[in-house]
């Protein structure tokens, strides 16, 4: 299947044939407190706010399962497909928004793209344990900078990575490796999970 989200509009749609359906959100309408948000109803009956990403839950048995970044990133929502329902998974700490989420199907855990909502720094990955509602950071940079020009070694530490240009979309790749957009960049990290938590 394939969604398309329309920020401004506040809504989701599924490429049905030649055409498109609403399949969350009410094209329009708004949210305007977490009472009429619609969680744990179905998503044609839930509002969205200005909803900034939609990406796919990895892993087996996750293939009819979204996250939605709502509120401008603010929040992250949880659409299930098969049964259908929406929920709210995590708020961003205050005057943050996410960027990013994914989720890593080896160890239940999620890891955001997370950024400061006025200003860029510090940017930061972001650990999110939903079944105990508990977060970290992984790793933050105290500045950023266009770093489009920057040319990795093969290997490099993030205690190398100094600064990130505007950290985007994160993806799970294998294990505690992950690929994720820093500006113009598609990069690859992996984390040592005798940090987590």
């Amino acid at each position: 299947n394939v969604y398309v989200l329309d920020r401004y509009n506040h809504c989701i749609f599924q490429v049905v044939g030649n055409g498109l359906v609403v399949v969350a959100g009410t094209c329009g309408t708004i949210w305007s407190t977490p009472a009429n948000r619609g969680d744990n109803g179905p998503p044609a009956l839930a509002l969205l706010n200005f909803p900034s990403f939609l990406e796919r839950v990895a892993g087996a048995g996750n293939e009819n399962k979204m996250f939605v970044g709502d509120n401008g990133g603010q929040l992250i929502r949880l659409i299930d497909w098969s049964v259908p329902t929406i929920s709210t998974i995590i708020s961003a700490p205050s005057n943050n928004n996410f960027y990013g989420m994914t989720y890593n199907p080896t160890n239940g855990l999620y890891v955001a793209t997370k950024i400061p909502t006025f200003s860029k720094a510090p940017q930061e990955f972001y650990l999110i344990n939903a079944a105990n509602a508990t977060s970290q950071s992984l790793y933050s940079t105290a500045t950023f900078g266009n770093i489009d020009q920057f040319s990795p070694p093969p290997t490099l530490t993030l205690n190398q990575y100094t600064s990130f240009s505007e950290l985007r979309a994160i993806e799970w790749e294998s294990g505690d490796t992950y690929r994720f957009i820093d500006g113009s960049l598609i990069m690859r990290v992996t984390f040592n999970s005798a940090n987590y938590f």
